[in-house]
């Protein structure tokens, strides 16, 4: 994010002593003080944290600068700093500039974007590559290489554009498992995504997994359709999807169907919705290519508010059944769920998978970005 600079023209300014006001932006000139003469001032994010008042006076005063109920106060003389700390990253603040307990100026600025703020985690170890799936943003883990690519192409892998589309935000850090889900492979990640895996997870990473939703993590579930068993051993990420889920305490299931829905523009119609509506984008169309419809379960009145509808097959109502991807809450944790792992997929892969590129077609890349922002509560999306 780049810094926004706010500084004031104060044209209505009457000082006590000489001095000329200067700059231009948002603020305004309110008064000053008797000890000293206001002259200027301006304000910049320093930091996700931080925000930098500089301003200007003749004489020497107290100087306070507040935003909301956080205040930084100093006696200043002529060009002088003021720092407001604790703030939320990525945040607009209306500010206030005192002297001597005279309000002189009031203007705006926000906090810098956390860089990495938040940590996504790619699965990469339960057949994500078998047959000619290649769910993975790069070769090289746990950190894809390079570590600052110059463009999307720079990663291997099919889901390459997901994670850099995220990474280049400035706001997430990428990386694949390099082993077993753990407890310490989970430890500092908000987001687990599981691309389709093909082999089951363990007892062990089960538990691992339905711990880290417990305590606040987000799950993004991608299935594929029914009999998808790329690596011959038996299992899909339907069967597989279906145990986990239900381990973690989500309400909504996955079929053990294949449809196709090219167009499905049967979109939940909230405008609001933090997946559909997100920052990345509004979502009005996915495409499917042999996809696993997905179910709610349990007391209605539970799911209602637990689980929320994205994409319905078309021509079907809005309800509990038919779904193409929902979102739920559960406990502290998010799961969201999608019901084909393709809508993902850009169309780069290791030499002999056969892969297309859907990602820039129709909202796909919103869809899958959006979902990860609402996973990590991300105050941005």
């Amino acid at each position: 994010m780049t810094p926004s600079w706010f500084s004031v023209l104060f044209l209505a300014c009457t000082p006590v002593g000489t001095g000329d006001t200067a700059g231009t932006g948002t603020g305004s000139s309110l008064g000053t003080a008797t000890d000293a003469v206001f002259v200027s001032a301006s304000a910049q994010g320093s930091s996700p944290t931080e925000i930098d008042l500089q301003g200007e006076v003749t004489g020497q005063g107290r100087a306070c600068v507040s935003a909301g109920t956080r205040q930084s106060c100093a006696t200043v003389s002529g060009a002088f700093s003021l720092y407001l700390a604790g703030l939320l990253p990525d945040t607009a603040y209306d500010l206030s500039l005192s002297l001597g307990g005279v309000e002189v100026w009031t203007g705006s600025a926000s906090t810098l974007v956390s860089q990495g703020a938040f940590s996504v985690l790619f699965d990469r170890d339960h057949g994500e590559q078998a047959g000619n799936a290649d769910w993975v943003i790069d070769d090289d883990y746990p950190d894809p290489d390079p570590s600052s690519p110059g463009s999307e192409t720079a990663w291997n892998g099919a889901y390459s554009s997901f994670g850099y589309d995220l990474w280049s935000t400035g706001r997430y850090t990428v990386a694949s498992t390099s082993g077993e889900l753990s407890q310490d492979a989970l430890s500092g990640v908000d987001v687990l995504v599981l691309p389709e895996p093909n082999t089951p997870l363990s007892a062990a990473e089960q538990a691992a997994v339905v711990a880290f939703v417990a305590a606040g993590g987000g799950l993004f579930y991608i299935s594929d359709h029914d009999g998808a068993d790329r690596d011959g051993d038996g299992h899909t990420a339907v069967d597989i999807g279906q145990s986990l889920l239900a381990a973690v305490g989500c309400l909504t299931t996955i079929d053990a169907t294949n449809v196709d829905q090219y167009q499905a523009d049967n979109i939940n119609p909230d405008a609001g919705d933090p997946v559909v509506g997100g920052s990345f984008g509004p979502v009005a169309e996915l495409g499917f290519f042999a996809a696993a419809t997905l179910s709610v379960t349990g007391d209605s009145s539970t799911a209602s508010s637990a689980v929320v509808g994205l994409v319905w097959r078309n021509g079907y109502d809005q309800a509990a059944i038919e779904l193409l991807a929902a979102r739920e809450r559960v406990g502290a944790g998010r799961v969201v769920i999608i019901g084909d792992s393709s809508p993902a997929d850009d169309g780069t892969a290791a030499y002999g998978n056969q892969v297309y590129d859907s990602w820039h077609d129709q909202n796909n890349a919103a869809f899958f970005l959006n979902a990860t922002a609402w996973l990590a509560g991300d105050p941005g999306s």
